[in-house]
C-alpha cells in the first residue's frame, strides 16, 4: 500500500528513495507525485512539509540456470554535489581541491568554469571543499525551493550578495532588499529590491539550482 511521506528538513528525493529501497526516478516520475514535481522542478530541492507518495515495491524476477554461480549487482543510486567556486566574480578554474563528505575524503580538480561536480551518497548532510587553503562548508539537503523567501535568501547568500551575520545583526528585511537590488543591478534587471518571478529565475540560473 502506498505511503505518504512528509518531507523533513534535509531530505530530498534521493534520500527518501534510499530509505524505502527505490530508485529516485521511481518516486520523482510517479503519477501521484506529478504536482510536487511541477511545483519544485528539482528532485534535490524539496520543502519541509512537502508530501511524497512512496509506491509499493515491485518484485523483480530473473531467470538463471541451475548448478552454477550467478552474480547480481545492485545499481548504485548516487546523488551529486555540484557547486561553482568563484572569487571576485572569477571562477577557480582547474584548481586542485579536497572534498570531505561526512568524513569521507576525496580529491579532484575544478573544471574550466570552477565547478566541483561529484557523485555523493544519498542522505549526505555536510560537505567541506578545501581549495587554496580555504575551507568552504555546505549543508547538504537544506536548500529551499527558489519560489520561497528562504530559498531566495539562501541563493543570495551563496552567491555573495547577502551576509547572514549582517542580516541577523540589523534589519533583516532591509539587508535582503539591498542584496536583491545588488543582484538585480548586476543581472541587468530593474533594481526594485523585490523578488519577482524574473528575479527568481535569474537567481536559479546564477546559482545553478
Amino acid at each position: 500500500m502506498p505511503i505518504e511521506h512528509r518531507v523533513a528538513d534535509g531530505e530530498c528525493i534521493y534520500s527518501i528513495a534510499q530509505r524505502y529501497g527505490l530508485a529516485p526516478d521511481t518516486l520523482w516520475n510517479h503519477p501521484a507525485n506529478q504536482d510536487l514535481k511541477d511545483a519544485r522542478g528539482d528532485q534535490a530541492i524539496l520543502e519541509p512539509g512537502d508530501v511524497v507518495t512512496v509506491p509499493d515495491r515491485r518484485e523483480k524476477r530473473e531467470s538463471c540456470g541451475g548448478g552454477a554461480r550467478h552474480r547480481f549487482r545492485r545499481k548504485g543510486l548516487p546523488a551529486r554535489l555540484r557547486v561553482r567556486m568563484v572569487l571576485g566574480g572569477e571562477p577557480y578554474a582547474d584548481e586542485p581541491y579536497t572534498l570531505d563528505i561526512d568524513g569521507r575524503i576525496s580529491a579532484g580538480r575544478t573544471d574550466a568554469d570552477g565547478h566541483v561536480d561529484v557523485p555523493i551518497r544519498p542522505g549526505a548532510r555536510r560537505g567541506v571543499v578545501t581549495l587554496r587553503g580555504e575551507k568552504f562548508t555546505f549543508d547538504l539537503g537544506t536548500l529551499h525551493p527558489a519560489d520561497t523567501d528562504a530559498g531566495a535568501s539562501q541563493r543570495l547568500e551563496n552567491l555573495g550578495y547577502l551576509d547572514e551575520e549582517d542580516a541577523e545583526a540589523g534589519d533583516e528585511a532591509a539587508a535582503i532588499a539591498e542584496a536583491v537590488k545588488r543582484f538585480q543591478e548586476e543581472a541587468g534587471l530593474d533594481p526594485t529590491g523585490q523578488v519577482d518571478d524574473t528575479t527568481r529565475q535569474r537567481l536559479v540560473e546564477a546559482h545553478g539550482s
